[in-house]
């Protein structure tokens, strides 16, 4: 088999484009064959791409291309095969953002200076390369060691054991949130929910500060991606993706109102059409042109789980008849998007839009 393609990017065209690649396992277990001509690597940042991956993202015998891009952008080196060139040992790569990450998937924008295309990676090849760049980071997970690391952590395997996963010395908001040198989920705590609610709220059980509203987020902490069943997190060069977390996540996001001055969180569950709408309260300025209303829409007239995807990668959607090649929704914060999920920030709320977009586009 090859891969699932759909849509495509010229990293050298000057419109923001979207392509999402769906790549299965072959009869060995690994990640697919295939190859994606993306119009001359060398166009993106500096050089460390094309360094990163050469000319063509592909995956063939003798190179994972795929792999090496996760492998630099979390950890700062590749596994050394094919046409890769020494890394530097810094986690990332000039040029590119990784916009999203949970088990299965991961998302990535590319930027020329001119504009920006999104490459959205999914399926059980790239389940198994995630696995494969957590693995070679060796398990461990040390926030005060000088060297990248990347850990899965499974939320259900850790409250099925009253576990702990160590986490070295944690200072600042971090420690205030998860209170220690180590991430729990045991009787008298769960730091699972302390850290969702944290970042999608600004508070957490721990807090008794009594503030409201708070700003969602941790001081010194990049949330990379929350979605209905997954976060992942940054700090000191290290990230964090807790998969089967859908019960912490679920106890905090329940209805939000982007006009209101609560700060709060939803999931909008727009994947079935039965689920017409999902009420997020008195939306304006971009956003509102955008969704044109109070809720996120699927209907026979409008679609704004596509208008969503759309303006957050190419700037345009079927409501803009202008192509203004600026991809993004001013006064919203994009957190998150892959296969079927999309996540931003607006006034202070966080929406958790699930969708199966790519699966139609």
């Amino acid at each position: 088999m090859s891969w699932d393609i759909n849509g495509k990017v010229d990293v050298k065209n000057k419109h923001d484009q979207v392509v999402s690649i769906n790549i299965g396992l072959n009869d060995d277990g690994e990640a697919e064959y295939g190859r994606l001509g993306i119009g001359g690597t060398k166009a993106v940042g500096d050089g460390e791409l094309r360094d990163t991956i050469g000319g063509v993202l592909n995956i063939n015998k003798r190179d994972n291309d795929v792999k090496d891009l996760l492998s630099e952008l979390l950890l700062g080196k590749t596994d050394g095969t094919g046409d890769d060139k020494p890394s530097d040992g810094v986690a990332g790569i000039d040029g590119v953002e990784l916009i999203s990450l949970d088990g299965n998937s991961f998302t990535i924008q590319l930027s020329n200076g001119r504009s920006t295309d999104t490459i959205v990676f999914s399926g059980e090849g790239v389940a198994k390369i995630i696995q494969d760049v957590a693995d070679m980071s060796g398990g461990g997970l040390d926030f005060g060691n000088k060297n990248s690391q990347f850990v899965i952590i499974d939320a259900d395997e850790l409250a099925a054991n009253n576990g702990n996963k160590p986490t070295g010395s944690t200072n600042g908001e971090l420690n205030d949130v998860i209170g220690g040198s180590g991430i729990n989920i045991n009787n008298r705590n769960n730091d699972v929910l302390n850290l969702a609610s944290e970042f999608l709220t600004g508070e957490n059980p721990r807090d008794d500060t009594g503030e409201s509203p708070q700003e969602p987020g941790i001081d010194g902490v990049e949330l990379i991606d929350i979605d209905a069943d997954s976060f992942a997190f940054k700090t000191n060069g290290d990230t964090v993706l807790i998969v089967n977390a859908g019960d912490e996540i679920a106890s905090v996001a329940t209805q939000a109102d982007v006009g209101d001055s609560k700060t709060t969180a939803e999931i909008a569950d727009q994947t079935d059409i039965s689920n017409p709408n999902s009420f997020i309260g008195g939306t304006s300025g971009e956003l509102n042109d955008v969704v044109g209303g109070s809720g996120i829409d699927i209907n026979n007239n409008n679609d704004d789980v596509e208008n969503l995807v759309l303006e957050y990668t190419t700037g345009s959607n079927p409501r803009d008849n202008s192509f203004d090649d600026t991809s993004g929704i001013d006064g919203t914060t994009l957190i998150g998007l892959d296969e079927d999920s999309l996540t931003f920030q607006t006034n202070g709320d966080t929406i958790i839009v699930q969708h199966d977009y790519f699966d139609i586009a």
